[in-house]
């Protein structure tokens, strides 16, 4: 069910492209042209490379695949035959890192088994082997990642629902091995194959070598090629009519997809199959019980027909009962089965023609597992799910079925903006970090104390070059983290408290690595202290600790990370004025530090307390996300209902008064679509809706609600005239964001140029940073 299309000459090009998160599904490789040429091969191969972007998620039948840019492999869900990877039997419902694996440029989710492809060319696998679809001529199950005997290779792809795997090579050749009962490996038998076993063709009777194909898809029982010519090859199971000859006969071999000689990417299904042709158009054959064909029926068809009004695709992927589409303007259709939501369009009735997924704009993938779905998102690389949850296959640390897009924990603490103080910080799609506005105690890291009016880039820790590979970043009062690729953590300016990390309290004017953290997923900076959440659910603070907001049990200030006391399984994390934040995998919150104004959300203790040791937060279930402002507490469950605690003094909380409250409050939000993220900052509360657009309350005395007046708001009010924004953040009096192309808006307080407009001017609307 995954695809992809590159020609074997792109390999090196492809590598070059991998970005946040690089996660190509499928299988390609260079074809064959030995009959039915329409149109010169070498145009086709053109357009094929155009329509050609990888697929960046990978969703199997239970589990899903993640590549970061450090080529490390991350994965989450069903786990009973050790298809995680991670050296257990344990289901993971939030992303945990498959072990020993590096280097890696592609992975794929099977049926209950992984497929990684490294950038040397060699194949690794894990997981269910019972028919041999690991490759290592065993049957026995692999909780870890062992080789294929396979060299060469450029792409993968594995069947989402049966246990079949395959390989294409740089000459050109399509590999199989695994389950082969209907002969989908192609290889003109029936015989399970224990190591990858050349895919063969049928040509006028005449059996060879399957080469010059561009990609591959595996199915359930079928399987799909395409030739660099546009045309179609299929093998296997087909009783649906799934192989597209317009028989229902299996086949040992490929055959060609008749009436079909202008595709350039392909997707296999359960019992269907889909390809979308050079004008941007998509057709499918196959069967079409769930209306998984997208033509208005359910009655199968043994000949590719078209899906209804589809225009202007850009890619496709095809789950075992649904579709998806990714359009070229960033949104995304739905068709097919949705008992379980994989449509993500708010409901879970069945759709015979594709449906508008409305929450979603800004895709830049999408991958479709046996009944769940996932899209990678905007500028920030987010990675979004949903459909069946039941073994945490979306990777929210729920078991929560989503009938609507919610964030996949991987990527919840990687935030492409960052607001201070008075500084303001971005990490690009290309891992270099900008930053701008107040740089008195090196905040910006250029090696300077010059405030910067518009953005300039982060230096290198040696203070030549630049600082690369960076994923996340987090502004706290006067200082900067950043989130490495790799894991580790860099930080740089004021550093009065400790809140560097580096074991000293002297100030940084350019990035200096972290001591003792490596594995790190998320992080977060409060005013003077800093969290940090490794792979393994284990939470790290550092800084200033007066109010215990460090979590060890004590008030003493920590120079160097120290673990936070009785907190494991943590999914998020948040850190605050001088109170800290956490979120399990079960969804339980956790709050410590500072409570005076009763942000610890504890209504048992009330106000004027703090707590050096972690409190549950009564009264909340299946949390899901967490923000902290200077005194206040924003949470968002799985419902996708926000609640708040805390200081009330300028209406941060949105519940229509400005009373302090320390139990959990329901935030009143009246606007359109669904809550995507919650963030606070000072004493201002945002949030971002599905339909990309800003909600914003509190505190309004430099504008920073940008809704155009200096009012104070107390509830939810509209950013006007702004929309298409992927993600946000709330400094102490200015707030930025992130749209989805990349472009950053900023407005508020500018008194030291933390807008990066050039100016010095506060900014009552949106404005763009002058970035180069």
């Amino acid at each position: 069910m995954k695809t992809s299309v590159l020609g074997a000459n792109d390999w090196r090009m492809a590598l070059g492209a991998l970005l946040l998160l690089t996660v190509m599904g499928g299988c390609q490789s260079p074809g064959d042209g030995t009959s039915g040429l329409h149109e010169n091969p070498k145009t086709a191969k053109q357009r094929i490379e155009v329509r050609g972007a990888p697929v960046r998620i990978d969703a199997g039948s239970y589990h899903s695949l993640a590549v970061r840019q450090d080529g490390t492999v991350w994965a989450w869900g069903y786990n009973y035959y050790g298809e995680v990877g991670d050296g257990t039997g344990t289901t993971r419902y939030s992303p945990v890192r498959v072990s020993g694996l590096t280097d890696v440029v592609s992975v794929a989710a099977g049926g209950a088994f992984s497929l990684a492809l490294k950038s040397d060319g060699t194949v690794w696998s894990w997981g269910y082997n019972g028919y041999g679809n690991l490759g290592d001529n065993t049957t026995t199950l692999k909780v870890t990642p062992v080789q294929v005997p396979l060299t060469g290779a450029i792409a993968i792809s594995a069947s989402t629902i049966h246990h079949r795997s395959f390989a294409l090579k740089s000459d050109g050749t399509v590999w199989g091995w695994g389950h082969n009962g209907t002969g989908a490996i192609g290889d003109n038998s029936l015989t399970n194959r224990y190591i990858p076993a050349s895919v063969k063709q049928s040509v006028g009777g005449v059996i060879s070598p399957l080469t010059d194909v561009v990609a591959i898809s595996a199915g359930e029982n079928h399987t799909l090629a395409l030739k660099s010519n546009g045309t179609v090859w299929a093998w296997g199971a087909n009783a649906s009519g799934q192989l597209g000859n317009g028989t229902l006969a299996d086949q040992l071999t490929a055959v060609q997809v008749v009436n079909l000689v202008d595709a350039v990417a392909i997707s296999a299904g359960a019992t269907h199959s889909l390809a979308l042709k050079a004008d941007g158009s998509v057709v499918s054959w196959g069967g079409n019980v769930y209306g998984e064909l997208g033509n208005g029926t359910t009655t199968r068809s043994t000949i590719p027909v078209a899906v209804f009004g589809l225009t202007n695709v850009k890619s496709l992927n095809a789950g075992a009962y649904h579709s998806l589409a990714l359009k070229t303007d960033g949104t995304v259709v739905a068709w097919g089965g949705n008992g379980s939501g994989q449509l993500g369009n708010g409901s879970t009735a069945t759709a015979l023609v594709p449906v508008a997924i409305p929450s979603l704009t800004g895709a830049t993938a999408v991958s479709a597992g046996y009944a769940h779905s996932h899209a990678l998102g905007g500028a920030d690389g987010v990675i979004l799910g949903w459909g069946y949850n039941s073994y945490g296959q979306l990777g929210d640390s729920t078991g929560t079925n989503r009938i609507t897009p919610v964030t996949t924990l991987l990527t919840a603490g990687t935030q492409g903006v960052a607001s201070g103080e008075q500084h303001t910080v971005y990490v690009k799609w290309d891992g270099s970090v900008w930053a701008w506005g107040s740089n008195a105690f090196g905040n910006v890291g250029d090696a300077t104390p010059l405030r910067r009016l518009t953005p300039v880039r982060v230096k290198h820790p040696s203070g030549t070059g630049y600082l690369t590979n960076v994923v996340a970043v987090s502004a706290g009062t006067n200082y900067t983290l950043a989130l490495a690729s790799n894991g580790t953590v860099l930080a740089w300016g004021q550093n009065n408290y400790g809140q560097l990390g580096d074991g000293t309290t002297t100030n940084r004017n350019l990035p200096a690595p972290v001591p003792g953290l490596n594995g790190i997923v998320a992080i977060s900076a409060g005013a003077t202290h800093a969290l940090a959440l490794k792979f393994n659910g284990q939470v790290y603070a550092w800084g200033r600790n007066h109010m215990g907001q460090l979590g060890d049990e004590t008030q003493t200030d920590r120079s160097s990370p120290t673990l936070v006391h009785y907190l494991d399984n943590v999914a998020t994390i948040a850190a605050g004025g001088a109170h800290s934040l956490a979120v399990q995998q079960n969804g339980t919150a956790y709050a410590w530090g500072n409570g005076m104004d009763g942000q610890l959300c504890d209504y048992g203790q009330g106000y004027g307390y703090f707590n050096s040791v972690i409190n549950q937060v009564p009264n909340v279930t299946g949390i899901v996300g967490v923000t902290a402002g200077m005194n206040h507490t924003l949470m968002l469950d799985a419902t996708g209902r926000a609640w708040a605690c805390g200081d009330n003094s300028y209406g941060q909380l949105g519940d229509g008064t400005t009373t302090d409250k320390p139990e959990p409050t329901a935030i009143a939000f009246h606007g359109a679509g669904n809550i995507v993220r919650l963030v606070a900052g000072g004493n201002v509360s945002a949030l971002l809706g599905s339909n990309g657009s800003v909600y914003t309350w509190g505190a309004n005395e430099y504008s920073q609600l940008g809704d155009g007046t200096m009012v104070n708001r107390t509830v939810s009010t509209l950013v006007p005239d702004f929309s298409g924004v992927s993600t946000l953040t709330v400094g102490t009096w200015h707030m930025s964001t992130v749209k989805t192309t990349g472009a950053v808006y900023s407005w508020g307080r500018n008194n030291l140029g933390q807008i990066g407009d050039g100016s010095l001017t506060n900014r009552q609307a949106p404005t763009a940073a002058l970035l180069p």
